[in-house]
């Protein structure tokens, strides 16, 4: 079980502290500014600036901003992520025009206790995907300690995740620590009777997930297109990809191997072209006619999975059931989101940006136990990788 050391109990009265956090939150342009559309990234850390700021601490915040892939972009800058951090905490944030070097070594050292400074976007730096050690080690120069706060990118081998961590005292937030601690919860020692419920588009993506957390609940339901393929090769209809069958038939006999029951969709909502404007009917679930695609669940198997929740004492969400984005094809993602938000003295989890998206849609996102931040993170670990970033500040 992973366990990360963390800073609650250190003095760190004055220490210049490097904080990575996850800050890439969506930014909306409109003449000349950007605006902060969703700041849910940026709330999940206040706890941990909180903490620091009570702790007297000099914060400095380095996080990420998009894909500028080593250059600058003005619609990347670190701006409004700034000007809406200092409304949150009713505190001044200071910010710099870099990242590295003498001019921020020397704000650095102007910066007063229980003040704070924000790092211009750090992946202006084409070194910092690189885990450039020259970097890295630029990057740690002025501070006394890294704090890693930024579970969103735990996944990812980078300078400010992983590089900074051999020249500074390494640490895990409050955030890092509630995220650990949930997935080692809900792998390890979460009540029975546990369900699963993984969603998406290409099962070829879930494989590694579906196989992993087969052996930790006693219900696996697979949802969205990315259970045709099953049916297929339980129909003995063989797919197109023959090496994804062989996957498939390693996936059941673990399945069967853990006792683990494999729940599968009774029907499906089709359409031949995805669109708003399109047709669509209901199909049981090995009817699906030749050039109609899956774009949604149907009443059977929402109500098959309610079933099941009702049952269940914990319940693992990951992926949408359908092409949630247009409204007629949301009816079954909206559902489960809707039923686990009913799911009182349940543990319900949930992650991976899709279902993430779908629940806050819906406007329930503070009524599951854990939503994480994570995507590629959030499925890494629960794919039984070890994400990198987690390593150094591991006990």
């Amino acid at each position: 079980m992973t366990k990360i050391k963390t800073f609650e109990n250190l003095d760190l009265h004055n220490k210049k502290v490097l904080l990575r956090v996850d800050f890439n939150v969506p930014l909306e342009s409109n003449k000349n500014t950007n605006t902060i559309t969703d700041d849910w990234r940026i709330q999940s850390s206040l706890p941990t600036i909180n903490l620091l700021l009570e702790k007297k601490a000099r914060i400095i915040i380095c996080t990420h901003i998009g894909r500028p892939k080593g250059k600058y972009s003005k619609d990347l800058t670190i701006g409004p992520i700034a000007d809406h951090l200092s409304q949150l905490l009713k505190t001044k944030v200071h910010q710099a025009n870099d990242s590295i070097g003498t001019d921020v070594e020397i704000l650095v050292d102007q910066l007063q206790e229980s003040s704070i400074l924000i790092l211009q976007n750090i992946r202006f730096y084409i070194d910092e995907d690189k885990n450039s050690i020259p970097f890295s080690k630029k990057l740690a120069k002025p501070y006394d300690i890294f704090i890693n706060d930024a579970f969103g990118v735990a996944h990812r081998e980078n300078s400010s995740t992983v590089g900074v961590t051999q020249f500074l005292p390494s640490y895990g937030g409050l955030l890092m620590k509630q995220e650990i601690e949930v997935l080692n919860h809900l792998t390890k020692s979460a009540p029975s009777p546990r369900t699963a419920i993984i969603g998406g588009a290409k099962i070829a993506d879930k494989l590694l997930l579906l196989k992993n957390i087969a052996k930790s609940v006693e219900n696996l339901i697979v949802g969205g297109a990315m259970a045709q393929p099953i049916i297929n090769f339980l129909e003995g209809v063989s797919n197109i990809d023959n090496t994804l069958d062989k996957q498939i038939d390693v996936l059941l006999k673990l399945i069967h191997s853990h006792n683990t029951k494999l729940i599968l969709p009774k029907d499906f909502l089709i359409t031949e072209q995805i669109s708003e404007f399109s047709k669509t009917r209901l199909i049981n679930m090995n009817d699906l006619p030749k050039d109609w695609q899956i774009v949604d669940i149907g009443p059977k198997s929402i109500s098959q999975i309610q079933g099941i929740i009702d049952k269940s004492s914990t319940i693992f969400w990951n992926g949408p059931m359908g092409i949630f984005e247009i409204k007629k094809y949301s009816k079954g993602t909206s559902q489960i989101a809707k039923t686990l938000a009913k799911a009182n003295n349940k543990l319900t989890v949930l992650g991976g940006g899709s279902t993430v998206q779908a629940v806050r849609n819906e406007g329930l996102d503070d009524k599951f136990s854990h939503i994480s931040t994570g995507g590629g993170a959030f499925l890494k670990f629960l794919e039984g990788q070890t994400l990198p970033a987690i390593i150094p500040i591991t006990e």
